[in-house]
């Protein structure tokens, strides 16, 4: 046996099959059915039977029991059953209809033989009355072909062909049948003068009238090609991503359309496969969907479906054709663009106020110094003078007035602060438009660690019960605190109204919506490493191993990538225009320097003027007093000087 098995596996390999599983059977099996029931499951539908005609007949009945016989399904029997078919009744013959085999071929219709199976029936009957089965087989004509072969009469019996064998097919109650003969091929009849059969096409009518083995199109297919059966794959029409998966009903072809980055991958692996398929909507969940392998609903599933341990437990899975992992999703940054208090971003608000600081300084220290040389700084009263200042102060930020001073220490002061004040309004220009025309998509978050501190709710896509076990079990969220929803818009709209801080997606379908909203949000922190979609199949199915190849070889060969391309890659952004998060503002430090040397330099000439003007009123003092006397003259008599300076400006308006 081990020998024969051996031989045929040999066989096989040459013509690119192999024997995928083998099932020994005696006399005393009781199990039949429970052995075939583990060979459905892995989904076999080509069989080679060798064994006995009893036990054959036992195993073909019991498997068309369990419809594993008829379209879909091939049973190939050696000679050890067929040998005898030409000796047993119609009744059993025709319960062994749709078996194909190979029989030893020797003449039936001459005279010898006639002779020789009257004899045989006259004394089979006499020896043992009580069987019904009174044909000669194989094994008596050979018994007899021998014995007049000994007795050198072989001239009057055409010898047996030890290169020509019988090809039967069991159809009603009886069985068709063709032959090949090595170096003619295949005929119809065997004929002295026969030159065989050029193609099997010319035998296929004659053979299987059903033509289990021709196309639709009537080109020929070889055996283990052609009794594979359609196979019979789930789909499901609820994926969030219609570049994914998409299911529609066309009305006027009345039947539904699939389409989709998913169902191009699998149909491509199918083709690579030499398999058909069927195609069958599924409306129910993803798990639903794989468990439906398990209950015979379907052969495969081909969807967006994620890999896990869970639904390893009912099916195989392919190897990962896509990226695997789950990433957390986030909004941007507020939009400065649309703030209407932009304008002060570029500086901190701590730099706003020592600006205006520094500037009224400056100016009261220019203004205190020309106004006893420059009349338009005066004014009737205190109030205008005020106004003055500012308007000295702030007027010197964008003009040069260096030509209308009339002292050197004034001079260099606003000298000193025009060169601050440039380097200041060109940064902030700078930092104002950077902030109107960069694209900076920071994130609002940047870990999950953020998210459990802030207590946040985070979305997850509906129905996708693996990310909420792994958002709850794996990254501890509270369960209260996952959202689900069953759109894209949705998640959009959920995560600008702050009705959730994240949302966590598979990779292949965060490159999807991150494409449609590609101006709001950004992808951040790690990438889980869980999932990547696979398409399923039955436990043990044989064809695992090919799907895998074919998948392989649609990777290697680029049209993984195309089809990503033209279905992923190629999607609009279908967000509105978004502006850049909120800059970093210019602060102190940035302009430190630069104040203290505006600053010093303005105190420095305070300083010598009030020396100045201390040394000169002193010489105007013929007595000899105290410093504190001094002052408080000097301060009596600015104070006179001011009052004088009001008077003139008011004398400079007359009454009408």
């Amino acid at each position: 046996m081990a020998s024969l098995v051996s031989h045929l596996s040999q066989a096989f390999r040459q013509t690119g099959s192999k024997v995928r599983n083998t099932l020994p059977l005696t006399s005393d099996s009781s199990s039949l059915d429970e052995e075939l029931a583990a060979i459905k499951k892995q989904d076999h539908n080509a069989f080679l039977i060798h064994t006995s005609l009893e036990l054959g007949v036992r195993l073909f009945q019991t498997a068309k029991k369990m419809e594993m016989t008829g379209d879909g399904y091939l049973w190939i029997a050696t000679n050890g059953m067929t040998d005898l078919f030409h000796s047993i009744n119609s009744t059993m013959i025709s319960s062994l209809k749709g078996i194909v085999g190979v029989k030893t071929y020797f003449l039936e219709n001459t005279s010898e033989f006639q002779h020789f199976r009257k004899r045989f029936h006259q004394k089979f009957i006499s020896d043992y009355p009580e069987e019904e089965q009174n044909e000669p087989g194989i094994f008596a004509m050979q018994g007899y072909n021998s014995v007049r072969l000994l007795e050198k009469n072989f001239h009057k019996w055409k010898p047996i062909s030890v290169t020509t064998v019988e090809i039967v097919n069991v159809i009603g109650k009886g069985y068709n049948s063709v032959y090949w003969t090595e170096g003619l091929g295949f005929s119809e009849k065997i004929e002295d003068d026969t030159n065989g059969a050029t193609s099997i096409d010319n035998l296929g009518k004659a053979l299987w009238p059903v033509q289990p083995w021709y196309a639709d199109q009537g080109h020929p297919r070889n055996l283990m090609e052609n009794s594979e059966k359609t196979m019979r794959v789930g789909i499901p029409d609820q994926s969030l991503f219609e570049q994914f998966v998409s299911v529609k009903f066309d009305i006027q072809k009345n039947e539904d359309v699939f389409d989709g980055f998913v169902v191009k991958v699998f149909d491509e692996m199918m083709r690579r496969m030499n398999q058909s398929y069927e195609p069958v909507r599924f409306s129910r969940s993803y798990d639903e969907l794989v468990e439906a392998i398990q209950l015979k609903e379907f052969d495969a599933v081909a969807g967006d479906v994620t890999i896990t341990e869970k639904r390893h437990k009912f099916v195989d899975f392919t190897q990962p054709y896509t990226e695997s992992g789950l990433e957390m999703i986030v909004p941007v940054r507020s939009r400065l663009s649309n703030q209407p208090w932009l304008f002060l971003k570029p500086f901190t608000a701590e730099m706003w106020w020592l600006i205006a600081a520094i500037t009224t300084y400056n100016g009261f220290v220019i203004w205190l110094i020309e106004r006893s040389h420059n009349k338009s700084l005066q004014g009737p009263n205190i109030v205008t003078q005020i106004g003055i200042v500012f308007w000295l102060a702030f007027t010197s930020l964008f003009t040069l007035r260096g030509d209308k001073m009339h002292s050197n220490l004034s001079r260099m002061a606003i000298v000193v602060w025009l060169f601050v004040a440039l380097v200041i309004t060109q940064s902030y220009t700078a930092s104002l438009a950077s902030m109107l025309t960069a694209q900076r998509l920071e994130p609002t978050i940047a870990s999950v660690d953020m998210l459990r501190n802030k207590n946040a709710t985070v979305g997850y896509c509906d129905g996708s019960t693996i990310v909420k076990d792994y958002l709850v079990k794996v990254l501890r969220f509270e369960d209260i605190k996952t959202n689900s929803y069953n759109s894209t818009h949705g998640y959009a709209e959920a995560l600008k109204t702050g009705e959730i801080a994240a949302i966590f997606l598979d990779v292949p379908a965060a490159k999807v919506f991150l494409a449609q909203y590609c101006k709001s949000f950004v992808r951040t922190g790690e990438t889980f490493k869980v999932g990547g979609y696979g398409f399923a199949f039955a436990r043990g199915s044989p064809k695992l191993a090919d799907a895998n190849k074919a998948l392989m070889n649609v990777s290697e060969s680029g049209t993984l990538k195309e089809l990503e391309d033209r279905y992923i890659n190629s999607e609009k952004c279908l967000d509105e225009e978004s502006s850049p998060d909120e800059n970093e503002s210019l602060n102190l430090h940035s302009f430190s320097v630069l104040f203290v040397l505006t600053g010093g330099t303005s105190t420095v000439a305070l300083a010598i003027y009030i020396i100045i003007s201390i040394n000169d009123f002193k010489k105007s003092v013929q007595e000899h007093t105290s410093l504190f006397q001094l002052i408080s003259a000097f301060i009596k008599g600015w104070h006179r000087g001011m009052r004088k300076s009001s008077s003139i400006v008011a004398l400079a308006y007359p009454e009408d």
